[in-house]
Formats: C-alpha cells, structure tokens, sequence
C-alpha cells in the first residue's frame, strides 16, 4: 500500500533503517544485507 504522505513515508523509512543496523559494528545494513 503506497503512502501518500511524504511526512509519513521518511518516518517509514528511517524506522526500516533503525531495524536494520548492525548490531556488532552500528553500520547501517540495506535490507538485501546477508545476516
């Protein structure tokens, strides 16, 4: 479901990035990233 609001949409994103960084160096891993 695509998000209209451009507001909404960056705090989607920066939350997907949160998730995704790693836990031994702190790097910020893409979401195609081998775990």
């Amino acid at each position: 479901m695509p998000i209209p609001d451009p507001v909404k949409k960056q705090i989607a994103q920066q939350r997907r990035l949160y998730f995704l960084i790693c836990r031994k160096c702190g790097a910020r891993n893409p979401l195609k990233a081998t775990k």
